[in-house]
């Protein structure tokens, strides 16, 4: 079996599985049972690049392992654990340190999520933490950082982050990264910004320290968001997803509404359209998930290579970019979203080739 085809069929694999989970733990081994023997080693780093490892285990503890593939599973989820347990400690010293400056923070996605969906939080990796700020505060967060030993990104990175992105970088030596956003979004030719989302969220605790959560309708728009932005290339977000409209009561008129106004209709329709018809998720709205049929023909073809995890190349950017601009709402934004990335990596080709004779705000 090529790479190409076993990554394939490792992906239908993992669908079968979260189309059963969290309910069937013995219909998602069924699915696992298919592997052969052989498979399962690939199989395991595959899992773990979609960050459903720990959401299969129970699964795969039922089926009969060989003893280098049980080992390397419980190195993994070892691995996963002390991470993802560093990533709660250290967003409850984030939120600790906010309140106490009197900023009001919003978690994005990462723990907090799966503190309110998931029956054992610990089974959902993060990575880093994303908190989102209102632009008012966005100073005062980022000296009361950098006063705690936190650097932030390049003069010229910054800059362009600004500019052009919706977060900014901070990072401590041996910590976890933060992704501290000025809007909760921007992407697809719109930006969701931050005081709309912190306007409809409610006041929470996370271990006892005070955040802010999304109303239910804009985490959902959030999460399909941030998920067709990465081309869908972690099934963790559309199971993410998946647990969300079971958990939380979500009114759909007000995500058609709030998706429309946006500019994000096609993004949460093709998210809505996926979830259903990759994890069988039932009593989606139809009348969300009609996306324009061109469009959705061309997104489906570039999908199974723009989902597939690897290290980006500049095809693998380009067809990314190519799938994100096929779901702008309109033509003007996918032509703005398509012409600022490309000219941006024009730009710091140049900037590498010949870095005397550019502006340095075109490293970035």
């Amino acid at each position: 079996m090529t790479g190409t085809a076993q990554g394939a069929a490792f992906h239908a694999c993992i669908r079968a599985c979260l189309t059963a989970l969290p309910d069937d733990s013995a219909a998602a081994a069924s699915a696992l049972g298919a592997l052969g023997r052989d498979a399962w080693l690939p199989f395991l780093g595959y899992a773990a690049s979609h960050g459903v490892l720990a959401v299969l285990a129970p699964a795969m503890m039922r089926c009969p392992l060989p003893s280098d593939a049980t080992e390397d599973l419980h190195r993994r989820l070892l691995v996963q654990e002390v991470w993802t347990t560093q990533v709660r400690t250290e967003l409850h010293g984030h939120l600790q340190r906010f309140a106490a400056a009197r900023i009001a923070v919003c978690a994005l996605k990462g723990p907090s999520l799966a503190a309110r969906v998931y029956a054992d939080p610990q089974t959902r990796p993060s990575i880093d933490v994303d908190l989102l700020v209102s632009p008012s505060d966005l100073a005062r967060a980022r000296a009361a950082l950098l006063q705690d030993g936190y650097v932030g990104d390049p003069e010229q990175a910054e800059q362009y982050l600004m500019a052009h992105s919706h977060h900014l970088h901070f990072q401590r030596e041996g910590g976890v990264g933060l992704e501290l956003h000025f809007h909760a979004y921007r992407g697809f030719g719109t930006i969701v910004d931050a005081a709309a989302l912190i306007a409809h969220a409610t006041e929470s605790r996370f271990d006892g320290a005070p955040v802010l959560t999304p109303s239910s309708e804009d985490e959902l728009i959030y999460l399909a968001a941030h998920a067709a932005g990465h081309s869908y290339v972690r099934l963790l977000w559309l199971f993410d997803l998946k647990l969300l409209v079971r958990n939380a009561a979500v009114d759909w008129q007000i995500v058609a509404e709030r998706s429309e106004a946006l500019g994000l209709r096609r993004v949460v329709g093709y998210t809505l359209r996926l979830l259903e018809g990759w994890l069988d998720v039932r009593g989606l709205p139809e009348s969300m998930m009609r996306v324009a049929p061109i469009r959705t023909w061309l997104a489906d073809r570039l999908l199974p290579r723009v989902a597939a995890p690897s290290e980006p190349t500049a095809a693998d950017n380009l067809g990314g970019l190519v799938f994100t601009s096929v779901l702008c709402d309109s033509a003007a934004a996918s032509w703005s979203l398509f012409s600022h990335h490309t000219s941006r990596a024009l730009k710091r080709r140049t900037f590498r080739m010949a870095p005397g004779l550019v502006p340095a705000s075109w490293s970035a």
